[in-house]
């Protein structure tokens, strides 16, 4: 069996703002989504920075008939269906002549972990402390009555695909991914190979996650991977830079319509982009640390090579999954050398979370919409913050200014919390 699938749709909820094109501009002009905090109070807490969407409501984007269904979605569930009904909209695929078939309509997404909001559980562990100490039988008693009995729809990680499955009327594959980083890339993958072997000819996809609150800014100050350093708060994201000190959280989604190549000429979609391969890779070396040498994302990328049928040297473009960690940035900068070679002639490199931050699951997803308005433009987009190449990480990065080039094949990698690991390829069609 030999079905191609593309991208006939794309939707985008961003620190960068709202939309591909308004993505796609900030991202070439080096625009920096990294500012303060704004969505709770920091308090003393040494970590300043975050790249938040702004002026961000969810009712803009649900349909009417379904609006109601917004007080079960917490914040990261929102934003994950506002991006995949922008992508709906913009393929055209439920509504008008060119409708799809909702018997061959599916849904794959990639969601991370969402943290409660802590208001709603405070009244949860006030009821349940004893002496200035939680006792555990009480709250498996007392504490759980102080719930509304659909609180935990608000904070399934399957939530985001749900929604848009009863939204879209969606009859076919429904797939929830939370892999980690690793997430929504494996989620574009897996839509890729269901629409390959003929379990659905367009699905809804899309990758979801939220690290701006004050749970996940405590796990990312246990383990040690946040950045604290004083600088301007713009200025903090440095992937690849000599200074780099840890990633920036960030907020986001991303939506896209994957179809069959035939089915899409058929309807007369606009195609963006063709997904050429897909590969996973896991190494399992330490929770929040990858592989010094990169061999989870070594694996993957091979994969994805192998699968796409192309060459090492036909790889025009990398959108690395760099964060502006210490340790992971210059492991995937070896494992990129492993694979394509240090000489010169290696692949240009780029990371959007020098401007989009560190957006966990999504990231991965966040560089196939940059990849498409690459491919678009015949641009890459830079690298901000590059003031310093680090021998450690001897890859040719763009920095700082974006750079017009002749783009065919773009390496999207991805992965990396927990040993999770995924590459894509996308080209032109």
């Amino acid at each position: 069996m030999s079905r191609r699938t593309v991208i006939t749709g794309l939707g985008v909820v961003s620190p960068l703002g709202i939309g591909k094109d308004c993505f796609w501009e900030a991202l070439g002009s080096g625009t920096s989504g990294v500012g303060p905090v704004t969505l709770f109070d920091l308090g003393d807490y040494p970590v300043r920075a975050a790249a938040e969407v702004p002026d961000f409501k969810a009712r803009n984007y649900i349909p009417k008939e379904h609006r109601k269904a917004v007080k079960l979605m917490s914040r990261d569930v929102q934003l994950g269906v506002a991006s995949a009904m922008l992508a709906v909209e913009d393929a055209g695929i439920i509504t008008g002549e060119n409708r799809v078939d909702p018997t061959r309509l599916g849904t794959s997404f990639g969601c991370g972990f969402i943290a409660s909001d802590v208001n709603e559980i405070a009244e949860a562990f006030a009821v349940s402390v004893i002496d200035g100490k939680l006792d555990l039988r009480k709250f498996g008693i007392e504490s759980m009555k102080t719930f509304f009995p659909l609180w935990l729809l608000k904070y399934l990680p399957n939530m985001p695909a749900c929604h848009v499955s009863i939204f879209c009327n969606t009859q076919g594959p429904n797939n929830s991914l939370t892999s980690g980083d690793a997430a929504s890339t494996q989620a574009v993958g897996e839509a890729c190979r269901v629409i390959e072997r003929g379990g659905a000819d367009v699905m809804i996809c899309g990758g979801v996650d939220g690290k701006v609150n004050p749970i996940s800014y405590m796990r990312f100050k246990i383990l040690g991977n946040v950045v604290t350093r004083n600088r301007k708060l713009e200025e903090l994201s440095r992937p690849f830079e000599k200074s780099r000190a840890g990633a920036v959280p960030g907020e986001g989604s991303v939506g896209l319509i994957l179809e069959e190549y035939e089915h899409a000429k058929t309807r007369g979609a606009t195609i963006y982009a063709e997904l050429k391969g897909y590969g996973l890779g896991c190494d399992a070396y330490k929770v929040n640390e990858v592989h010094p040498e990169g061999r989870g994302m070594r694996i993957a990328m091979r994969n994805a090579l192998r699968t796409s049928g192309l060459a090492p040297d036909e790889i025009d473009l990398i959108f690395a999954g760099a964060n502006g960690s210490v340790v992971g940035d210059a492991a995937e900068s070896r494992a990129i050398n492993t694979v394509f070679g240090e000489d010169a002639g290696g692949p240009l490199v780029t990371s959007t979370k020098s401007m989009i931050g560190y957006i966990s699951a999504a990231t991965g997803i966040f560089d196939v919409a940059a990849a498409m308005g690459a491919l678009r433009r015949q641009s890459i987009p830079p690298t901000i913050n590059y003031d310093e190449p680090d021998p450690e990480c001897n890859v040719n990065v763009v920095g700082n200014t974006a750079r017009e080039a002749t783009l065919d094949n773009i390496l999207i990698n991805s992965g990396g919390f927990g040993g999770q690991f995924s590459a894509l390829v996308v080209g032109k069609c």
